[in-house]
């Protein structure tokens, strides 16, 4: 996959995730996250310079199946990128890489950054990851 050419909606990048996050439970609860969080904060910032996030993109109709193109995130460089952000803002987006891509994270710092709707949204991944409805 490559970077988006075209500039995507969030809405777009969001349903390029979610497709390619399909079947894997940690993929999906970690995009769900990113999608639930602040109302899509970092789906927003990943619409904009989706690069700079380790997002890549392809539409080529020999790798999609159906309408929906794909999008995928690169959790590792991602955790490892250097992202200006307040504390609860990269704590959502290093726990998200965590559940996503298996990167270590010091959780109880970085729950220890967030607010009631910050755990709410770490606690429903959790709950997404363990098969929890």
């Amino acid at each position: 996959m490559t970077p988006p050419t075209n500039p995507l909606t969030p809405g777009q990048l969001l349903a390029a995730l979610r497709a390619w996050a399909r079947g894997s439970l940690t993929a999906e609860a970690a995009v769900e996250l990113l999608a639930t969080w602040n109302d899509g904060y970092w789906i927003n910032c990943m619409t904009v310079k989706p690069v700079r996030f380790g997002v890549t993109y392809t539409d080529d109709p020999e790798i999609v199946f159906g309408d929906t193109p794909l999008a995928e995130i690169d959790w590792r460089a991602l955790s490892r990128r250097r992202i200006t952000a307040s504390g609860g803002e990269r704590a959502i987006l290093l726990i998200a890489a965590a559940i996503g891509g298996d990167t270590p994270v010091d959780l109880g710092s970085e729950l220890a950054r967030l607010g009631e709707h910050g755990i709410a949204c770490v606690l429903a991944a959790i709950r997404h990851v363990g098969g929890v409805q």
